[in-house]
């Protein structure tokens, strides 16, 4: 290149670097541009509709709505298709709010996409559980080929991301302004109990609960909203340690003092911090739903599926209920089969019966393909009777308008919205009535008690009162007790004798006689006693 040029090149760009510093020099000083003035001028755009944003820390708020309905789908395990959808929008009267617990599928990318491209007519959020990680937190199974495919150049887990990014709430939440709450996420792909993958310090760069709790409570006391629901995929510790508790392990333990023995608190201990740092900041915890521990026991029996804090006024809600599908037509789920031969099938009712494959329980018959969901119905009104928050946290329920829990039912829909089957899990009159006839129950008993206490103490006073009574009708104060002997006072032995008991006296020798009697004696005179008798 000739050196002209070069120059000619260098002098360009010294130019148009001179003429973009005075223009941004010029946009920040308010100088209009001169091409900008010539443009004609922009829309300007239309006013938005939407409710006024929440003040955050629970300040003034668009009232919620009188009644709210929550539909909450437990783990789907495969079972989505749309008659799920079209069992939702035709459900009377009309849901407000959908909630996935999680389990879609052991990275399942296509159950995910059939849940996310569902047309819902109201907003929806999810959470993942373990099993929509199954591959990824244990890099020892083995991964089969439909799961180890290319997704658009993403992974599984990564694809199942993108397909739920408006609604995955992986430690985040998601504002509804409009329905007078926030639904906050709990840990996603959560295990249960102590165990800490390093999954979670590979995707989130989080080391311990520790690290979660406190990044689950920054996004839940930053939330615009005062009512919280939080959404996760196991529930938080601290709701029992039976087999049968809400969040307890049903499974035999492997190694230790427990081994081959089921029990224990398998829910995670960063979710109760978490929702512990909510309540702190001032906020309202109507509802905790969440999944991964099935109904069905294993060995036997059935989980509670319903726990209620009265002192915060909060409704936990584990949904996973496996599986969601029965009727003609349903396939069974391999585990479901393993836990029907290991002992989980009951006498059902009615004549016409058959077993359903699905979960090995003897049911009605059923003609049509039915849909489990958990409907909550939640109302505005005295959030908390008690008027007292958890943990101290003043505010936290006081009282004041807000929304809680009014009832739970498990529900089998038909894909037209029918209710074929219906179970109540939690009434709120009911619950607090129970709660009213055990505190009258308590009051009776412990004053059954002190009127027995009383009645014991009215028995033993008059024999108290002889106790103190007894030394002084017997003599001087004291008297019967032992008195401390008087060093260095001497008394005549006699005067001892006297003072001894009779048995004592009685086997004491006689006191030695004078001089005189005891010569007499030895001259054979008599004893001093025999010399005033008259002689024979």
């Amino acid at each position: 290149m000739a050196p002209r040029t070069f120059t000619l090149l260098l002098l360009g760009w010294l130019g148009w670097l001179c003429c973009s510093s005075a223009r941004a020099a010029a946009a920040r000083l308010g100088v209009p541009r001169a091409v900008e003035a010539r443009a004609p001028p922009r829309a300007q755009p239309a006013a938005s509709t939407a409710p006024a944003p929440f003040a955050a820390g629970g300040g003034a708020r668009s009232a919620p709505p009188e009644r709210l309905r929550v539909a909450i789908v437990g783990d789907v395990h495969g079972q989505w298709d749309e008659g799920d959808a079209s069992a939702l929008r035709e459900l009377r009267p009309p849901v407000d709010l959908c909630l996935f617990v999680g389990d879609f599928g052991d990275e399942d990318v296509v159950t995910v996409e059939s849940c996310a491209r569902s047309e819902l007519p109201f907003p929806a959020a999810s959470v993942f559980g373990n099993h929509d990680a199954w591959f990824s937190l244990d890099k020892r199974k083995r991964r089969p080929k439909k799961a180890a495919r290319d997704y658009d150049g993403q992974t599984a887990l990564d694809a199942q991301r993108r397909l739920f990014a408006p609604r995955n709430l992986e430690y985040e939440r998601r504002e509804l302004p409009e329905l007078g709450l926030t639904v906050v996420g709990g840990r996603p792909y959560s295990i249960g109990g102590p165990i800490w993958p390093p999954f979670y310090v590979e995707q989130y760069g989080l080391a311990s609960q520790i690290e979660s709790a406190d990044r689950i409570g920054r996004v839940a006391t930053n939330a615009q909203a005062r009512d919280l629901v939080f959404l996760a995929h196991n529930g938080p510790a601290g709701l029992g340690a039976a087999r049968d508790d809400i969040c307890g392990r049903d499974w035999p333990h492997r190694v230790g003092a427990h081994a081959g023995q089921s029990g224990g608190d398998w829910g995670d201990r960063d979710l109760a911090d978490g929702i512990r740092m909510a309540r702190k900041a001032g906020k309202r915890v109507p509802l905790v739903a969440f999944g991964h521990l099935h109904r069905r026991l294993i060995g036997g029996g059935l989980r509670q599926m319903v726990r209620v804090d009265d002192d915060a006024g909060t409704v936990f809600l584990n949904a996973a209920q496996v599986p969601r599908w029965r009727g003609p037509g349903v396939e069974p789920l391999g585990y479901d089969a393993a836990e029907a031969a290991a002992g989980l099938a009951s006498a059902g009712d009615g004549a016409d019966e058959h077993v359903d494959g699905a979960v090995g329980v003897r049911e009605p018959a059923i003609e049509r393909k039915q849909h489990w969901f958990a409907i909550v119905e939640m109302a505005a009104g005295n959030a908390t009777p008690s008027g007292a928050g958890a943990d101290g946290a003043a505010g936290a329920g006081g009282g004041d308008e807000g929304l809680h829990v009014e009832r739970v039912d498990a529900c089998w829909l038909e894909s037209d919205g029918t209710i074929a089957a219906q179970e109540l899990w939690y009434c709120r009159q009911a619950h607090a009535q129970k709660n009213a006839r055990a505190a009258t129950t308590q009051a009776h008993a412990a004053k059954q008690s002190a009127d027995a206490a009383g009645a014991r103490r009215a028995r033993a006073a008059p024999r108290r009162s002889a106790a103190r009574a007894a030394p002084a009708a017997r003599g001087a104060p004291g008297a019967g007790a032992k008195q401390p002997k008087q060093l260095g006072a001497l008394e005549p032995a006699d005067t001892r004798a006297a003072r001894a008991p009779p048995r004592a006296r009685a086997q004491a020798p006689a006191p030695a006689a004078p001089a005189a009697a005891a010569a007499s004696a030895r001259s054979g005179g008599t004893s001093p006693a025999g010399a005033d008798q008259p002689a024979d």
